[in-house]
């Protein structure tokens, strides 16, 4: 039943300095149930500025650096392992 579906996980990385502000990572995978894989097959990275979401800016490291996109992308990875083929609970 959801062998060709995408499926998307979303992690919101909140700015403590401002309400309704931070960093939206997506993460676009397929899921294996048979062998828990995930293929992950696209990613997006969207500024929160005063709770309106901004346009993708993964491919653009002119606005933010190398390392702080691998930080969030592993960020939300990791947290997509778990509780997708690891099964945590929140």
């Amino acid at each position: 039943m959801f062998d060709d579906m995408t499926f998307i996980h979303r992690k919101v990385f909140d700015d403590s300095g401002m309400s309704d502000s931070g960093t939206l990572v997506q993460i676009y995978y397929k899921y294996d149930t048979k062998n828990l894989n995930i293929l992950v097959e696209d990613y997006s990275i969207h500024f929160i500025i005063d709770g309106v979401v901004g346009a993708n800016i993964a491919d653009d490291t002119d606005l933010v650096s190398d390392e702080l996109y691998r930080l969030m992308f592993k960020s939300a990875y990791h947290e997509l392992i778990d509780y997708v083929i690891l099964n945590k609970k929140k």
